[in-house]
């Protein structure tokens, strides 16, 4: 298949998955699970690619795996941290705000907006799946290293949040010390890198 096709499928496979999402929020009452589908859906998105895209060339299942364990730590990391935890407080207020209407409106404000950034941020690795040949090159292992620099930078910062957040002591503090001295936000400098 081309690109186009791939991308047709892939739109199609994220509507279907964000609709699930959706049903089984409903089901718990608790919107917030679709942070937890996040990151998986980009695992879904990377395998469906490149299997459909035909080709598994050494490249492609790279970024597949790399995806795939991105993916994965990712839905762990806000599965753990959500567990057991009231709907998030963002998503109560869209529930109080939204009143009668927050069933039709939580399915396009949340879940399909979830779902047109998640076929956006899949575009690069949709792309590497369906239209390069096999051909590694230095910049794949400088993209590799990247990955790598950006995946430890938000595992590591997602753990030390973790430890910190877990200390009654720095309860309604910011963290400063270890990757929050270089930036607030490591998870996001480290999505974006990855």
């Amino acid at each position: 298949m081309d690109f186009v096709s791939v991308l047709a499928s892939c739109v199609l496979i994220v509507w279907v998955y964000m609709t699930g999402v959706y049903i089984l929020s409903l089901l718990k009452r608790n919107v917030g699970i679709v942070d937890i589908a996040w990151g998986p859906g980009f695992a879904i998105l990377a395998v469906a690619s490149i299997m459909l895209g035909g080709t598994l060339y050494p490249r492609q299942i790279i970024v597949t795996v790399l995806v795939c364990l991105w993916a994965a730590r990712l839905g762990w990391h806000i599965f753990r941290r959500n567990s057991g935890k009231a709907e998030d407080w963002r998503y109560q207020n869209f529930r109080k705000n939204w009143g009668d209407s927050f069933v039709i409106k939580s399915y396009f404000a949340i879940f399909m907006t979830h779902g047109v950034f998640m076929i956006i941020v899949a575009l690069s690795f949709l792309w590497v799946n369906t239209t390069m040949d096999g051909t590694l090159m230095p910049l794949d292992v400088f993209g590799v290293l990247l990955w790598g620099l950006g995946f430890l930078f938000e595992a590591i910062g997602d753990f030390q949040l973790s430890r910190f957040k877990s200390n009654p002591k720095n309860k309604g503090k910011i963290m400063k010390p270890g990757l929050w001295r270089y930036t607030r936000h490591p998870n996001y400098f480290g999505e974006v890198t990855v």
